[in-house]
């Protein structure tokens, strides 16, 4: 199987296992965070905030890199690199969830991980669905 397709194949069953199957306490990451912090009581969160992705950095095996880490750099939810939790593309747990993103506002993703090239990817997240992304960013030599 060539690389694009074995990429493929991953990304498919990292979805097709978060659409069945729940998941163990993944570090979370709640959003939006575009602005200041106000006083919840006075800005509530906006109706349509139902939206969240699954974000796991993996190596060419499947398995997660250890001491990677996930950040929002742009879009909404922008903050701190997460720590991502112990995690398989072969598994229902782990990674790095972002939870409370506006459906159709983009995201910008960045993965970092010791000894691998940083890896952006800009995502819009849609609906109540959970989306999977996956890096697999390239090692460096």
């Amino acid at each position: 199987m060539t690389g694009h397709a074995m990429k493929s194949a991953l990304t498919i069953l990292a979805a097709v296992a978060l659409w069945g199957c729940g998941q163990s306490e993944p570090t979370v990451l709640s959003g939006p965070i575009d602005s200041p912090p106000s006083d919840p009581a006075s800005n509530p969160p906006t109706a349509n905030a139902n939206a969240w992705i699954w974000v796991m950095v993996i190596d060419s095996s499947g398995a997660c890199i250890r001491g990677a880490t996930v950040q929002v750099v742009a879009g909404q939810a922008v903050g701190e690199p997460i720590a991502q939790k112990p995690c398989s593309v072969w598994d229902y747990a782990g990674g790095v969830e972002i939870h409370n993103l506006i459906s159709g506002v983009p995201v910008t993703l960045r993965a970092s991980a010791p000894g691998y090239a940083t890896e952006d990817k800009t995502v819009v997240p849609f609906g109540a669905a959970k989306e999977a992304i996956v890096f697999e960013p390239r090692p460096l030599q």
